[in-house]
């Protein structure tokens, strides 16, 4: 009898340590990544939210930068032109295995 009152008791705070993991544990833990989706239907959602996952695993980020500079001399007058062209790319691919919903 004693016995299992002392197991009860210890079953007791066993269960009190072991919570579950919601929502807010999930997002400000920093120790999952994931990703909200909102749509018309849940197939879009589930898409956004997906997209919105991938792209804080594996964004790859891309950049051309040309100058352009044109000198011209003609009758003793310089004209100088300076053009600037710059281009950032990022684009995210991954197939994720073991997502959760």
């Amino acid at each position: 009898m004693n016995r299992n009152i002392v197991f009860s008791i210890l079953l007791f705070f066993v269960s009190l340590c072991a919570s579950a993991q919601n929502w807010d544990h999930i997002q400000h833990s920093g120790e999952y990544y994931y990703g909200v989706g909102r749509g018309a239907t849940r197939e879009e959602a589930t898409k956004r939210a997906m997209a919105e996952l991938i792209e804080m695993i594996a964004t790859h980020v891309s950049n051309e930068f040309v100058d352009i500079d044109e000198i011209t001399d003609a009758n003793g007058n310089t004209d100088h032109k300076s053009r600037v062209l710059n281009c950032i790319k990022t684009y995210s691919q991954s197939t994720l295995t073991n997502v959760q919903k």
